[in-house]
């Protein structure tokens, strides 16, 4: 489908729609047999302190009880459900799930999570790395 640049409207839609999607041209949002997808792409940042990992994902609009954080074996899973508030337009909430290998320095027992303001932090302490001793030779 040619855009006709001509028209303002049409400069618009072009526009928004490169802005959405800079890999895909705007026929093959209309006119694709692929299905569109329902789950959104994962949002989030792994920050790297001294003592701690600390996991943020954007999650707007999920409650707590909408929201699952699961360790097991060495993959952090985080997955949230919209329950019956999805909307059958396409827009709100869309169900999440993404999985992340967590590296084996972290105390798996201590990891917290938090949901704040759309933000859900996770925690996971690093292990404990027991001191060098110094041995005299006698």
């Amino acid at each position: 489908m040619k855009i006709n640049k001509n028209y303002p409207l049409s400069l618009a839609v072009d526009s928004f729609l490169r802005a959405m999607d800079g890999t895909r041209q705007p026929s093959e949002w209309f006119f694709s047999e692929e299905p569109v997808q329902s789950a959104r792409p994962a949002n989030y940042r792994v920050l790297e302190q001294e003592d701690l990992y600390e996991v943020k994902f954007l999650l707007p609009g999920f409650s707590r009880k909408e929201i699952s954080v699961s360790l097991e074996g060495s993959n952090l899973t985080v997955s949230a459900s919209c329950g019956e508030m999805e909307s059958e337009e396409g827009f709100g909430k869309k169900p999440f799930n993404h999985s992340i290998e967590v590296p084996d320095s972290c105390e798996k027992g201590k990891v917290t999570a938090k949901l704040e303001s759309g933000i859900l932090k996770v925690v996971l302490p690093k292990s404990k790395k027991p001191k060098a001793v110094q041995v005299k030779i006698a």
